[in-house]
């Protein structure tokens, strides 16, 4: 299911992720991301080059990744102004590429891999389903770090609406140093 791999991302056992998004998808990709990308970026509306090398980028992208990346990124266009939206668009869609990549080269210890499968098996969340840099930074926390934000996402899970803007936030605040 083009939906439920987190193409080319580690998954928690260490394996690739299968390569799952067929050929035929990524049109779907590409309308859905818009979809959620929302009004102040259309597809239509960006110059050529930008819509090309977006449409490139994205047919690389599950489904699922597509649109936690549009939402992250809509969540963005909302607080911030842009001014050349398809460059901005293009970098942010190649960060998430290189973020994918560089997750999937990571080495994650045992006891982050097991608590990564339990996220996947019981809430359906992981690189299959979340923007890219946010799964990269939580394989990337120092192991206790990492398993405690698991675990609260864990005990959590019901309550928690967005769930690539919860780990996001929690990764980041597990990342700075506590104020002193």
């Amino acid at each position: 299911d083009a939906d439920a791999e987190g193409r080319g991302a580690a998954t928690p056992d260490g394996d690739a992720a299968v390569d799952s998004t067929a050929p035929d998808d990524a049109e779907r990709v590409v309308v859905e991301f818009f979809k959620r990308l929302g009004p102040a970026v259309a597809l239509d509306a960006l110059e050529e080059g930008a819509r090309e090398a977006a449409r490139r980028v994205l047919a690389e992208l599950p489904l699922r990744v597509a649109i936690a990346v549009a939402d992250d990124l809509a969540g963005y266009l909302s607080r911030n102004s842009v001014g050349d939206v398809g460059a901005w668009l293009c970098a942010a869609l190649r960060d998430a590429l290189r973020a994918r990549d560089e997750a999937a080269r990571e080495s994650i210890p045992a006891g982050l891999r097991l608590a990564l499968k339990k996220l996947e098996t019981d809430c359906d969340v992981g690189a299959h389903s979340l923007p890219p840099q946010v799964y990269r930074d939580l394989v990337r926390l120092p192991e206790a770090s990492a398993l405690t934000c698991v675990d609260q996402f864990l005990a959590g899970f019901s309550s928690i609406t967005n769930h690539g803007a919860w780990l996001k936030a929690k990764v980041r605040e597990l990342k700075e140093p506590a104020a002193a």
